[in-house]
């Protein structure tokens, strides 16, 4: 598994192509030793990426994952490792549209920094001010909705 493989570099790149070329053609020469060291058969890879559409990947890349799968969605287990007054907003932020969208990290960091340094400044230095403000509104809609 190659976790966020849009982000390598032009070397990573370039070693993440070749490793994971058709298993005829994919060879890695060590420069160390010389070695050359090809795939085994059975040989298969997984990348991760935050792209928003295949279409972002570099051609050559995308080319060689053919099959893609959008999760746009938290594990319900991840989400259960929140406090329960940020679940329903976390699971809500994690699959907004792109620009409103926060990742699960963000929402535990929050979780983790507004006791002890207020809400209101947690979610402005978690989130930056715009979607701060927005979520702030949520969860006082939420708040009161709760009371009702």
């Amino acid at each position: 598994i190659v976790d966020e493989a849009d982000r390598a570099n032009g070397d990573v790149l370039s070693l993440l192509l070749a490793f994971c070329d058709s298993t005829a053609s994919s060879v890695f020469v060590r420069p160390d030793t010389g070695e050359v060291i090809r795939p085994h058969a059975d040989f298969s890879a997984i990348i991760t990426s935050n792209v928003e559409s295949k279409d972002d990947l570099p051609p050559a890349l995308s080319d060689r994952f053919p099959v893609s799968l959008v999760i746009n969605e938290a594990h319900p287990h991840a989400i259960a490792t929140l406090p329960v007054d940020l679940q329903a907003l976390a699971v809500s932020l994690v699959s907004a549209p792109a620009g409103r969208r926060a990742s699960l990290r963000a929402v535990t960091e929050f979780a983790n920094i507004r006791g002890a340094i207020g809400e209101t400044r947690a979610l402005r230095l978690v989130f930056g001010a715009e979607l701060a403000t927005s979520i702030e509104e949520s969860i006082k809609v939420a708040r009161m909705v709760e009371v009702l």
